[in-house]
């Protein structure tokens, strides 16, 4: 997908973005995760650590990329991403539950509370940004020393136009861990 392309669909789906993002947000707030590790690798181990890691890598995200008028995107899928931790589940197959939480129930409650017109809401879910959201989440944590792990869901993701997108959204992901490590002088 053409950056200018993200960006106009950004703009015109904002509401909608921001909707998803304000329910995600909230989610993570009520359920601040007690302390025990956001993952595997024992970092934002803290109460409030998912939301902390989860706005962190929006930022970094958008950093990397250097547009600011993709924010709102990354936080979605930042906040998105790991949500099916707040339900306990920091095994491998948590992007799963996070999808499915993100489009079988964040969605659709927003859906319900919005004053959006019906028309965008439907564009919206027929969208190349749907799409992106989707495939970045089910795909954050994929191992790169396993390339078959990219092709394992049916799609290879080397010959998709989201690819750039999602690897430099794993990238931001992991240079949160990165930076909480260090930030609490911890090896592993």
């Amino acid at each position: 997908m053409q950056l200018q392309n993200l960006i106009f669909q950004v703009e015109k789906y904002k509401p909608i973005l921001e909707e998803i993002a304000s329910i995600l947000e909230k989610k993570h707030r009520a359920n601040p995760i007690p302390a025990h590790p956001v993952g595997k690798w024992k970092h934002h181990a803290y109460p409030g650590g998912l939301l902390e890691h989860s706005l962190e890598v929006a930022e970094m995200a958008t950093k990397i990329l250097g547009e600011d008028r993709l924010f709102l995107l990354f936080k979605v899928i930042a906040l998105g991403h790991d949500i099916g931790k707040i339900q306990g589940d920091i095994s491998p197959s948590h992007p799963d539950l996070s999808e499915r939480i993100l489009f079988e129930e964040i969605i659709p409650q927003a859906k319900k509370n919005s004053k959006i017109t019906k028309a965008l809401w439907q564009e919206f879910e027929k969208s190349s940004i749907t799409r992106l959201i989707a495939l970045t989440i089910k795909y954050h944590n994929l191992n790169f020393r396993n390339p078959e792990t990219f092709e394992n869901k049916g799609e290879n993701l080397f010959e998709d136009f989201y690819f750039p997108y999602i690897l430099l959204f794993i990238v931001a992901d992991l240079a949160s861990v990165a930076k909480c490590w260090l930030k609490n002088n911890k090896t592993y």
